[in-house]
């Protein structure tokens, strides 16, 4: 059984360009495949992200003086998103929300940025090794 997308390249033109040392498409396929397996962060480098993601180390148990946790560097109102439900997108904006500067989009565009921190955040506390 095989499942060819319409519009792509036949499969003996991926076979030629790939065979061919010096082609570009070659060149772009190792650069895709590559960075599927960098594990990127979606806004700034691991340094940056480390830097802006709060986490309070877990502590031995201490009896009384285990609830005695230093969080002063960590903002009012932050909550933990691997502990909390994800904010959900505004529901309503124009087809266009990049180009748009209606309230509803600009509504979007913001929660797009939060998303991208809080996918970042989740990464930092769950998948860096």
């Amino acid at each position: 059984f095989l499942l060819w997308i319409v519009g792509q390249l036949p499969l003996h033109v991926v076979r030629e360009r790939l065979m061919c040392e010096d082609s570009e498409f070659l060149r772009e396929l190792t650069e895709y495949m590559e960075s599927c397996f960098v594990g990127e962060f979606l806004t700034g480098s691991k340094a940056e992200v480390s830097e802006r993601v709060h986490i309070v180390p877990e502590s031995e148990d201490r009896g009384i003086h285990t609830i005695l946790i230093d969080t002063t560097d960590i903002p009012e109102g932050y909550q933990d998103p691997t502990l909390t439900l994800p904010e959900a997108p505004p529901e309503e904006f124009c087809d266009e929300p990049e180009s748009c500067r209606c309230e509803n989009c600009l509504a979007l565009l913001s929660w797009w940025e939060r998303f991208k921190f809080t996918v970042d955040d989740i990464l930092m506390r769950s998948n860096v090794h």
